[in-house]
């Protein structure tokens, strides 16, 4: 019998949980800044030191799904070490890499252990805490993730500044030994709670593994198959899908490789179909609307606001003529309201419907999108705030909610793979934003660099790009709303 005793919970795992959820996105926000020192300490050029964000984001996306997959066969937690332990080892290397090609290298694997975190973090969340928990602690590590994002261009600035770019690497690998300590002591081996949730919400009651095996499902743990075919199918095909789409205006083959891509997903599928323990089943998207409608909005409401940031940073120093540091600090109002709202949203989709609170956050997201649309050349820099302020409150109210959806929606023994195809759906929501965004500049300004082109056509494009974002916010409503 199942233990729903809330009393009996170890809160302290969420120590463990919310230091990585903390690091990950420090690591991508704070080394942005460093790329230009790192450029010049190297003389490499745009191309190859591009690829130390590329590599990175390629290796963490492409491996979630078998990694996901992985922690469901063999148990969360081993990943969640092992994730924690390459980060660290790979983050001392970057730190004493010799050349460009080596730090390229070694961002592969920290990549690697960036992606096994993305897919434990919510699933042990949801392995570890009841339903009438899990929303308020997926909200405390959603928080964790958007102080990563405002602490990373202050303390990685600073860290840049004074120290090099390699002391950010030297943090992120000391930082990662109270992560791996706190770990081994205060993180539990996978419970047995029920995903239902509770009240006038869906109910998902999951089935034991006892009935499931006898019902011919081989995905369960018990049986510990691995689609070793559909693993590598996913990993090529999402890297070219990703590769392809962040290339389109900058490499003449990447078009093609695009193209590959959607032939290789086409043929994913039909290996998942056939196989008898697919990597990722199928059978998840077509026999719950609500999790397929979650992870649906989810890549809309990402793909719509993922690029707001870049937006108003070009916005603020190419037509405002503000420094980056002013820039900063405007731009910071939105991770800030994340990160006091998400617990908060979290808490309230334990009591409250959690579609109805993600609809209403995606809807806020939206409303601050429009208003980002009436500015121009003189617009008051506290408009600019109070919109950013807006969406952020709409993000908040979304993202701990949808997750909570999610993993409430998903089968215990899916839980990994659930957790790795939310990730992959920000992730990719993420790419398609500033994948839009690129075209659009390209289309409206040309072959000049920013800081040439005329303030008229920047805020040209811009509202363009807000106006293709509300489209696609306005669509995620939608699908929010449907569940």
């Amino acid at each position: 019998m199942e233990n729903n005793n809330t009393g009996r919970v170890n809160r302290k795992q969420m120590i463990p949980i919310m230091l990585t959820a903390f690091i990950t996105p420090f690591m991508g926000s704070s080394l942005n800044l460093s790329i230009p020192s790192m450029s010049q300490y190297f003389t490499a050029g745009a191309v190859s030191v591009g690829w130390v964000v590329t590599a990175y984001f390629l290796s963490s996306t492409s491996l979630l799904i078998p990694f996901g997959r992985l922690a469901d066969l063999y148990g969360k937690k081993p990943m969640f070490l092992t994730g924690i332990l390459l980060f660290g080892i790979f983050s001392v290397l970057c730190a004493f890499a010799g050349n460009i090609q080596m730090v390229v290298l070694f961002r592969l694997g920290q990549g690697t252990g960036a992606s096994m975190l993305f897919a434990t973090n919510s699933a042990m969340i949801a392995s570890n805490f009841p339903a009438s928990m899990r929303g308020q602690m997926m909200g405390l590590s959603v928080m964790c993730t958007y102080l990563g994002l405002s602490a990373g261009p202050v303390l990685g600035g600073l860290l840049n500044q004074y120290l090099g770019w390699r002391a950010i690497f030297i943090f992120a690998a000391l930082y990662c030994i109270p992560s791996l300590l706190t770990s081994l002591l205060m993180l539990d081996g996978d419970r047995k709670f029920s995903p239902s949730i509770s009240g006038d919400r869906q109910q998902s009651l999951e089935k034991t593994e006892d009935e499931t095996r006898s019902s011919g499902d081989t995905s369960l743990p018990g049986n510990r198959k691995m689609d070793i075919p559909g693993c590598i199918l996913f990993t090529v095909a999402c890297a070219t899908f990703l590769f392809g789409l962040t290339s389109l205006t900058t490499m003449k083959a990447a078009k093609w490789i695009f193209l590959i891509s959607l032939v290789l997903i086409v043929l994913f599928v039909q290996t998942e179909l056939r196989s008898e323990a697919p990597v990722l089943d199928l059978r998840m998207f077509t026999g719950s609307r609500v999790f397929t409608l979650s992870n649906i909005a989810a890549l809309l409401n990402y793909g719509a606001s993922s690029s707001i940031s870049y937006l108003l940073s070009v916005y603020l120093q190419n037509v405002r003529g503000l420094s980056s540091a002013r820039a900063g600090v405007i731009l910071i109002a939105t991770p800030i309201i994340q990160a006091v709202l998400s617990p908060i949203a979290g808490k309230l989709s334990d009591r409250h419907s959690p579609f109805k609170l993600a609809s209403v956050g995606m809807t806020l997201t939206c409303v601050g999108i429009v208003l980002l649309f009436f500015t121009d050349a003189e617009t008051s820099f506290v408009y600019l705030i109070l919109s950013l302020a807006v969406i952020g409150m709409g993000f908040a109210l979304f993202s701990s909610p949808n997750s909570n959806a999610i993993m409430s929606s998903a089968d215990r023994s899916h839980y990994g793979v659930a957790s790795s195809i939310m990730s992959a759906s920000r992730t990719i929501g993420q790419t398609s934003s500033m994948a839009i965004v690129t075209m659009v500049i390209g289309a409206v300004i040309g072959n000049v660099t920013l800081s040439s082109a005329s303030p008229e056509l920047i805020v040209l494009a811009i509202h363009i790009a807000l106006v293709i974002d509300a489209v696609l916010c306005g669509i995620g409503i939608f699908c929010s709303a449907s569940r």
